[in-house]
């Protein structure tokens, strides 16, 4: 195991009755890295978390933080860790300053940090818990697990109920976390978010590890998409085109599935004799990879 490894899974399998929720999973986190943890809901990612946290037991297989196993000294271990559940309960007579006072008073927070991310986050700390919308309920979680300024983050699906300013505050706060060499474990069904903000990810599927790789690398692996407008729409010169993916001949359109080791260049020359109208090449998106892996 590298010396830059901060999280390691090995071999963890995880059933619940008949229900194998890991099966046989490894993985290696590194210090200073957002490590992206995909899959559909129930595919055992927060299992896992809860495992990394011995929150769950694993049936077989060990996990270590900083080399030492979770289940020998889990209390200085989670002194390191800032958790944010995908499940979040708090009691909701509490008003929100009081509960979080509460719980900074137990981690012995800096009053600083807190009110910092408090702050951030406009969290509406006068009222009681009861009262808050599940977004602003998510806020609390996020200043619970940041407040005390931990090494390393788990947090399983922080976005959840976030509008659209506060998920990139959260974006944000996790950029601003590993430029001070903090290593988060983040988990998502957003492949959206986990492109934008992840250094690697694994994705999991019914319990299983499927890959683990950089999302560069991932990115790299999917065609992209040509798609074109073409004024001379003939339909079966068109279908000799390599890589033809689509013909759409009411809006003169088509769409071509192209590699990266594919010369785009070459596939361009080959359109000129359609009179190209417009063409546009956007992005790469994961969830090509994704959906065709799930399925």
């Amino acid at each position: 195991m590298s010396d830059n490894t901060v999280i390691n899974m090995n071999g963890v399998t995880k059933t619940f009755g008949s229900v194998v929720a890991l099966d046989n999973v490894s993985m290696q986190i590194k210090r200073g890295e957002i490590f992206g943890f995909l899959g559909q809901n129930g595919a055992g990612k927060t299992t896992a978390m809860r495992c990394v946290l011995n929150i769950l037991i694993p049936d077989n297989g060990n996990i270590t933080i900083d080399e030492t196993p979770v289940d020998r000294d889990h209390t200085s271990i989670r002194d390191k860790v800032g958790y944010l559940p995908g499940e979040l309960f708090i009691p909701g007579h509490y008003r929100v300053r009081e509960f979080i006072d509460y719980i900074a008073s137990l981690k012995k927070v800096p009053s600083t940090r807190k009110e910092e991310i408090i702050k951030l986050f406009d969290v509406e700390d006068a009222k009681k818990v009861s009262e808050l919308s599940k977004g602003n309920k998510q806020k609390i979680g996020i200043v619970l697990a940041f407040m005390a300024d931990p090494e390393i983050l788990i947090l399983d699906e922080p976005s959840s109920g976030l509008d659209p300013i506060y998920q990139q505050k959260l974006y944000d706060l996790i950029f601003k976390e590993k430029k001070r060499g903090k290593t988060i474990f983040f988990s998502s069904h957003n492949l959206d978010e986990v492109q934008r903000i992840c250094d690697r990810v694994t994705i999991i599927r019914k319990g299983k590890i499927i890959t683990t790789e950089s999302v560069e690398g991932l990115s790299g692996k999917i065609p992209r998409t040509l798609i074109a407008k073409v004024n001379q729409f003939n339909e079966e010169q068109l279908k000799s085109l390599p890589n033809i993916s689509e013909l759409d001949k009411e809006n003169k359109q088509i769409k071509l599935k192209i590699s990266k080791s594919e010369n785009l260049q070459t596939i361009l020359k080959q359109l000129i004799e359609f009179d190209v109208e417009d063409i546009s090449y956007p992005p790469v998106s994961l969830e090509e990879y994704f959906l065709s892996e799930y399925n």
